[in-house]
């Protein structure tokens, strides 16, 4: 059993030190790893912000429609007694 995950564990290390080898020789490998990495992070962020503030946003959205439609309805109100 010990033998499987001795395996799992060298196959993880070797797919890390090939990524980290490619890294060091090759600066290109380096940034687009960063910027996946980055990618990754903003994404997990942005999903959070939607479960968390979605009703919030949307609450908010509403409330600016409405009062951009009061807004509106004065304005053209003015400019039909012009």
């Amino acid at each position: 059993m010990t033998n499987m995950y001795t395996w799992y564990y060298y196959s993880i290390f070797t797919v890390f030190a090939v990524i980290i080898v490619a890294m060091a020789v090759d600066p290109n490998v380096a940034t687009y790893i960063d910027l996946r990495f980055r990618y990754f992070v903003v994404q997990v962020k942005k999903r959070y912000y939607i479960l968390t503030l979605g009703a919030m946003i949307k609450f908010q959205n509403w409330k600016l429609k409405r009062e951009m439609k009061k807004i509106l309805k004065e304005h053209e109100d003015t400019n039909k007694s012009l």
